[in-house]
């Protein structure tokens, strides 16, 4: 099952790699889906639908990157987030969560774990929409 597009958003040509090399049999990391910063995640976010984003929270402070990951997440309700981050910290994977993202993951296990990761939070079809139904009926008598 390909997943695709896929967003990754990180600075480290080494997470980059990781990332595409896990997905070479789950779908393609292409270059314009990887983006450096929140500015970019947002820009790609809003040209289209993407069903997982990938967010390196080790950019900068990983309580920071959490923070403005917020909005995002909730603006994009339809994208599944991944946390990618070096170490499992429980204050870090609390905040994640509280956040929305669905899954943290550590950069070590992306090659064993992304494409499972992805099967389990990913849809393989689109998500049916809900909507109302009324009933009217007469009152003739």
């Amino acid at each position: 099952m390909a997943i695709n597009p896929i967003i990754l958003m990180t600075n480290e040509s080494a997470t980059t790699t990781a990332v595409a090399d896990a997905l070479a049999s789950n779908g393609k990391l292409a270059s314009q889906d990887v983006c450096r910063n929140m500015l970019e995640l947002i820009s790609r976010l809003e040209r289209g639908s993407v069903p997982a984003a990938l967010v390196d929270i080790d950019i900068a402070r990983p309580e920071a990157a959490l923070v403005e990951l917020d909005p995002i997440v909730r603006r994009f309700s339809d994208t599944r987030f991944i946390v990618l981050a070096n170490r499992l910290e429980p204050e870090l994977l609390l905040e994640a969560m509280q956040v929305g993202a669905r899954h943290y993951l550590l950069k070590g296990s992306i090659s064993a774990d992304l494409g499972g990761v992805l099967a389990r939070i990913c849809p393989s079809r689109p998500a049916a929409h809900f909507g109302e139904a009324v009933t009217i009926l007469s009152a003739g008598g």
